[in-house]
């Protein structure tokens, strides 16, 4: 997980992506676990969360047998203006447990 506000100072989206995917600093090669995201979020930034924040989560939402850490997704979520979850995985691998 990394901070990518300054990379929304432009309107050009295209950028905005770009530079979020090159050059954030996110391990592409691990496996997902929210509750340790989750948990630097909560301790890093819950403070700033307010009204006017959006949040944005890509993630395949697979916690590979981790704490889901709920409590604190449900406290960003009352906190923010708007949560969006982009799940780069197709449909059919929804909810899959294998």
């Amino acid at each position: 997980m990394d901070e990518t506000t300054h990379f929304f100072e432009t309107e050009d989206i295209v950028k905005v992506v770009k530079d979020s995917l090159m050059k954030a600093n996110i391990d592409y090669r691990g496996y997902s676990n929210y509750d340790k995201a989750l948990k630097m979020y909560e301790e890093n930034y819950m403070e700033k969360i307010d009204d006017e924040t959006i949040i944005f989560v890509l993630g395949d939402a697979r916690n590979n047998r981790n704490d889901a850490r709920m409590k604190t997704f449900l406290n960003l979520s009352d906190r923010a203006k708007h949560v969006f979850w982009l799940n780069p995985e197709e449909k059919r691998k929804f909810d899959n447990k294998s």
